[in-house]
C-alpha cells in the first residue's frame, strides 16, 4: 500500500508538469495515468495460484482444511497439492506425481 501511495504522488506530480491546458493531449495523458492508477490500486494475485500456473483444481474439505489438487507441474514434478485452512490463501504441500509416471507421454499432464 506504501507503493501505491507513492506512485499516486508520482503520477499527480507528473500531471501538474504535463499540464498543456484544454488540449487532447493533456486529457489523454491524464487519462491514461488514471487507468495504471487504477489498475495498481486495485490489481488481484489469486491467491491460490501465487507465481504459478493452477488449472483445472479440485477440491475437497478434510479434518477442517481444504486440500485442492492442479494440473501442470514443473521442476520435473506433476500435479501439486495445496492446502489452505481459508479456501482462499493455499500453499504447497506436495505432489501426486514427484516424476511422471510410466504410462503418460512426455509433456501432456493435464486433468481427464
Amino acid at each position: 500500500m506504501i507503493l501505491s501511495h507513492i506512485l499516486s504522488k508520482m503520477m499527480i506530480n507528473l500531471l501538474s508538469l504535463l499540464h498543456f491546458g484544454s488540449n487532447k493531449i493533456y486529457y489523454m495523458i491524464k487519462s491514461l495515468i488514471l487507468l495504471l492508477l487504477l489498475n495498481l490500486i486495485f490489481s488481484y494475485t489469486n491467491p491460490v495460484q501465487g507465481q504459478y500456473d493452477s488449472p483445472d483444481p479440485g477440491v475437497i474439505f478434510y479434518n477442517n482444511s481444504y486440500y485442492a489438487v492442479t494440473t501442470g507441474g514443473r521442476d520435473g514434478h506433476f500435479f501439486p497439492i495445496w492446502k489452505s485452512d481459508t479456501a482462499t490463501n493455499f500453499s504447497q504441500v506436495g505432489w501426486i506425481f514427484m516424476s511422471p509416471p510410466a504410462w503418460t507421454q512426455c509433456c501432456d499432464y493435464w486433468a481427464p
